[in-house]
């Protein structure tokens, strides 16, 4: 039975789009990095604030508060963040927001005082405004024209699937070994992330200068 001509153009086009996931480097290296750094996240928003509420005087209303600082800082200073590191390298970028992330759940580790928290979350936030426009410019980068809805796909997929398996295997861990353990992981987590962000930058880098080098050719 012959397939209709859309049928066709169906499966040919997702196994295309396996074939570039599955071979795109750059695309699966960004993918981690996302899934890392929203795995971190993912902590904060189940098995910290179960540690809060458990463990931390008032710790619902500290974390409320560490929300709402956590938005008001994005509202406020995204803009100015953004134009103020415009011409700062992607290398840098990377290493400044990696640093940003690692320090802020060692700053929740510290102590059970308010003011822990809330430099930890500034910490993790501003780490957030400053990779995240570099994330979607490197992803927006990559794929041909066609193929951008498909690619933004995959890189939301790490988000998705780092909230799918970050509290379960946080909350594991939090279970049998305390909330410390999970603090460290965090940390190295945001290392980790930062290293394949560098990777799939550095990777990227080198592709357009090869195909610049092919068209002079």
């Amino acid at each position: 039975m012959t397939l209709p001509k859309n049928k066709q153009e169906l499966v040919l086009f997702n196994k295309q789009t396996l074939h570039i996931i599955t071979k795109d480097q750059i695309l699966i290296f960004i993918a981690l990095g996302y899934f890392s750094l929203y795995f971190l996240e993912s902590q904060i928003e189940s098995n910290i604030v179960q540690y809060m509420d458990s463990f931390v005087h008032e710790g619902l209303t500290i974390y409320g508060n560490m929300l709402s600082i956590s938005m008001f800082i994005i509202i406020v200073f995204q803009p100015i963040v953004t134009k103020a590191l415009n011409k700062v390298g992607s290398k840098k970028l990377i290493a400044i927001s990696s640093l940003l992330y690692f320090t802020g759940p060692i700053l929740f580790m510290t102590s059970k005082l308010p003011i822990s928290f809330y430099a930890g979350i500034i910490l993790i936030t501003f780490g957030e405004m400053i990779l995240a426009p570099k994330l979607q410019a490197l992803v927006a980068s990559i794929p041909k024209n066609e193929m951008k809805s498909t690619y933004f796909s995959i890189f939301n997929m790490g988000g998705n699937l780092a909230y799918f398996v970050g509290p379960w295997f946080g909350g594991i861990i939090y279970s049998y070994a305390g909330i410390t353990p999970i603090f460290l992981l965090m940390s190295i987590v945001a290392v980790m992330g930062g290293l394949f962000i560098y990777k799939a930058n550095n990777k990227l880098a080198n592709f357009k200068i090869q195909n610049k080098n092919s068209l002079e050719v």
